[in-house]
């Protein structure tokens, strides 16, 4: 039995020597790694650096295209709009003219036509006025041919009432005078 436990602190003692091998192994590897992270470090800020120098040179030439395009486009836009309102002012005067022209003529019209009512309404009423004048006459003679009539049958009937009444009286007359005898 004695053999059986130098044996097994043997093989402990190996596994040991084993791991310690490997835990220097280890350490020499992260000691490399420190060393590589360290050299990493200083070129990823050097990389870093260089692209925030990028970055700010091409956000620099893209401001100042972008400033020259808004310059650009400004001018042109005032320009369009310079252009537009001669052409809105433009517009607007001859429409301003056609318009005027075309109340003239209108007025003109207007006033033709308003003349030319105003002769017809006036001839219209001179035609009525003749023939209200003409029938008027008309009238007067009728009623002066009607009254003349009217007084000559009331004259005749007045001449027959007056013979009639003449006949009646010499009738009494004659009778009164056949009575009396």
């Amino acid at each position: 039995m004695a053999a059986g436990p130098a044996s097994a602190e043997s093989s402990m003692e190996a596994r040991i020597a084993r791991l310690e091998s490997d835990v220097a192994h280890i350490a020499t590897d992260v000691a490399d790694i420190k060393i590589d992270l360290r050299a990493l470090r200083g070129r990823v800020d050097t990389i870093v650096e260089k692209l925030d120098e990028k970055t700010e040179r091409a956000a620099s030439r893209l401001d100042e295209k972008i400033e020259g395009t808004a310059a650009k486009l400004d001018e042109k836009i005032e320009s369009t709009a310079a252009k537009l309102d001669e052409k809105i002012q433009s517009t607007a005067a001859k429409l301003d003219a056609k318009i005027e022209n075309t109340a003239a003529k209108l007025d003109e019209k207007i006033e033709n036509t308003a003349a030319k009512l105003g002769a017809k309404i006036e001839s219209t009423a001179a035609k009525l006025d003749e023939k209200i004048e003409s029938t008027a006459a008309k009238l007067d003679e009728k009623r002066e041919s009607t009254a003349s009539k009217r007084d000559q049958k009331i004259e005749s009937a007045a001449e027959k009432d007056d013979e009639e009444m003449e006949r009646t009286t010499a009738r009494e007359q004659g009778h009164g005078r056949e009575r009396r005898k």
